[in-house]
């Protein structure tokens, strides 16, 4: 994106002039990306008279933090072609209030706002950036308000109030969705999500087709999920007649699926979401690209994964492959002894989750329960009577054991696995898929087959504890047939 800098706080040495207009920003942008040799520098904006006014400044669209960046799991477009009435714009955001309070200038601030004022002329636009002042002059729609205003304006107009920060490295979460909460890179990504096409060949002309596609990077097989599944209600909820294409295999990334031949990880296990083909996408006319990756900056995918109704979304989207269902109900019938019907499903999701974050991130991971909290809790349900097991899947090695010396152990049953003793004092930031991709002999295909059996048996149980909100405990939940008499997982029950 193009920033604002004031004069002051630019560079002291002119090197590229541009005339002021009301398509500055698209200016800039255009001479950007005519010559990124230039992105490093910022250029000046003058006036009729060649009077320096302020410059502007390349930015580049960050998708989240290091570990997101470096594992190319976070794309987002650099929206270097927008014009102010491109089309088609979802403007299903922009509905949802009639009073926006933006924080800073900038060229995806000020795109929104002429967004706005073409659809929505009733609707007031307010920043508490003084620098908004050099862009809107005289117009009755937008005012420059200080902070004390804009709390003002969202205490008299209690949900109806939508705010755009200016924090790059903003989290979007239930309470964020609440209050309407966003910064400018979600709000165009929102916006222009379905507008950015590509052509491969010239089959199938006829039909637009949306290509799913994103580095898998340190996700397993429930975040695979989590992101097909959601991306997939997303593309729903348009109303368009949209043809899905998952391509989750991409040559040179090394993941714990593949070691970078470039194999489809959605195929190793599940069919195909439409009638298409990754073959058939990349010979069709029509293609949208719709820059959703694992990390996205679209708020809707953003919204769908916090709120996901993971048995509805299962229902409607996933079929899985009928060998890969004749493993789990083979390894269900090896794993859970013979006579027990009522079990309890626990998730005793530790390692990697343990690991010490900076920042913001610090308080956004979910901290798992101990593994002695987690079996406080499981002894506590089992001695309420009506179980007949204890059904445990961890990776943890600490949890393991504890579990294994409790007064539980006859009682419990679970996949032999290769567990993990993970140093919650370790900064960094390896992810339990990073450790498993690490080991060079490891068969991708089957170590995964035999997660998702571990998750197969999960959605078997009477009842499901998890010591956190993870992928395993939000499949297990959506893959139940019936749901569980019992449901303790942080953040869905």
């Amino acid at each position: 994106m193009v920033k604002v800098l004031t004069l002051a706080e630019g560079a002291s040495f002119v090197k590229k002039k541009i005339k002021e207009s009301d398509h500055v920003f698209l200016d800039a942008r255009d001479f950007y990306f005519a010559h990124p040799e230039m992105l490093e520098d910022p250029v000046t904006v003058v006036d009729a008279e060649n009077k320096p006014l302020y410059q502007l400044m390349f930015a580049t669209n960050h998708c989240g933090g290091e570990i997101v960046v470096k594992s190319k799991m976070g794309p987002s477009s650099g929206f270097w072609h927008y014009t102010y009435d491109i089309e088609p714009i979802d403007d299903t955001m922009l509905k949802r209030a009639n009073h926006f309070i933006f924080d800073e200038i900038d060229e995806y601030t000020y795109a929104i706002t002429r967004i706005i004022r073409q659809r929505f002329p009733e609707k007031k636009l307010f920043f508490t950036d003084e620098k908004a002042a050099l862009f809107f002059k005289g117009e009755s729609q937008v005012s420059i308000v200080e902070e004390k205003e804009a709390e003002q304006i969202r205490a008299d107009h209690p949900g109806d109030v939508m705010t755009v920060v200016k924090d790059g490295d903003f989290l979007i979460s239930k309470d964020s969705i609440r209050d309407m909460t966003y910064n400018s890179l979600q709000m165009m990504n929102g916006m222009l999500w379905l507008t950015e096409t590509a052509s491969y060949g010239e089959e199938n002309p006829d039909k637009k087709l949306i290509l799913i596609k994103s580095h898998i990077g340190h996700e397993g097989i429930a975040g695979v999920l989590r992101y097909v599944l959601n991306k997939l209600e997303v593309i729903k909820k348009t109303g368009q007649e949209l043809y899905p294409v998952v391509d989750l295999g991409i040559y040179g990334e090394v993941n714990q699926f593949a070691n970078g031949d470039g194999r489809n990880v959605w195929d190793m296990y599940f069919e195909p979401v439409s009638e298409f083909s990754v073959e058939d996408v990349y010979n069709s006319k029509n293609v949208l690209l719709a820059y959703d990756g694992m990390k996205t900056k679209n708020p809707y995918l953003y919204e769908q994964d916090i709120l996901a109704d993971y048995p509805g979304l299962i229902k409607k989207y996933l079929h899985i492959k009928p060998d890969v269902i004749d493993f789990c109900e083979k390894q269900a019938a090896k794993v859970v002894p013979q006579g027990v019907k009522n079990y309890i499903g626990v998730v005793g999701r530790g390692s990697d989750y343990n690991m010490q974050l900076s920042g913001k991130l610090a308080n956004y991971l979910m901290r798992p329960l101990s593994g002695e909290e987690i079996l406080e809790k499981t002894s506590a349900l089992f001695q309420k009577g009506g179980y007949d097991g204890i059904f445990l899947a961890t990776e943890d090695d600490k949890v393991f054991d504890i579990f294994m010396r409790s007064d539980l152990k006859d009682r419990i049953f679970y996949v032999e696995q290769e567990r993990i003793n993970y140093d919650p004092t370790d900064t960094s930031k390896r992810f339990l898929a990073d450790i498993y991709k690490e080991e060079k002999n490891r068969d991708g295909y089957a170590e995964n087959l035999r997660y998702i059996s571990i998750i197969y048996i999960l959605s078997r149980s009477a009842a499901l504890l998890s010591t956190t909100l993870c992928g395993a405990a939000k499949i297990a939940w959506g893959l139940s047939e019936n749901g569980f008499d019992y449901m303790d997982v942080p953040g869905i029950s």
